[in-house]
């Protein structure tokens, strides 16, 4: 009986302590998470340097994605699944928005290119400039 008591208070102490071992699956959302978090700060700080720097750019906080403008061609293949600018980059993100440019309108539509290992977003400008944004990607640390 007295054995019991003592694994008991033991059992309370150790988890007090943090001794006990976490549930694996916790420990790994917990790490993604805070890799995200990482992540999404330094887009944002990028963001707010290049927004600084008046650069035209687009910013996708769920990939890691920092795309810069880097130059203008006629046409190069792109695939099908596109998308759309959906905010104006002002300096912070906001809940449930993907896709954030500096100069592009809103609704301009956005495509995913890899061309020679590179990653490049399309977008077609309503002006008859398409642009090119070579992409760089943040990871966290």
């Amino acid at each position: 009986m007295l054995r019991k008591y003592i694994v008991i208070a033991s059992l309370l102490v150790f988890s007090g302590c943090g001794i006990v071992p976490e549930d694996p699956k916790v420990q790994g959302a917990r790490q993604i998470e805070k890799m995200e978090k990482a992540t999404t700060k330094k887009i944002l700080k990028e963001g707010q340097k290049l927004l600084k720097e008046d650069k035209d750019f687009i910013l996708e906080p769920a990939s890691g994605k920092v795309c810069k403008f880097e130059r203008e061609e006629n046409r190069i293949d792109k695939n099908e699944l596109d998308r759309k600018i959906q905010k104006k980059f002002k300096g912070e993100f906001y809940k449930n928005i993907d896709l954030y440019a500096s100069k592009l309108p809103i609704d301009t539509q956005v495509f995913h290119v890899n061309e020679d290992g590179t990653d490049f977003l399309y977008a077609e400008v309503s002006n008859g400039k398409d642009r090119i944004y070579s992409c760089e990607y943040f990871y966290g640390n």
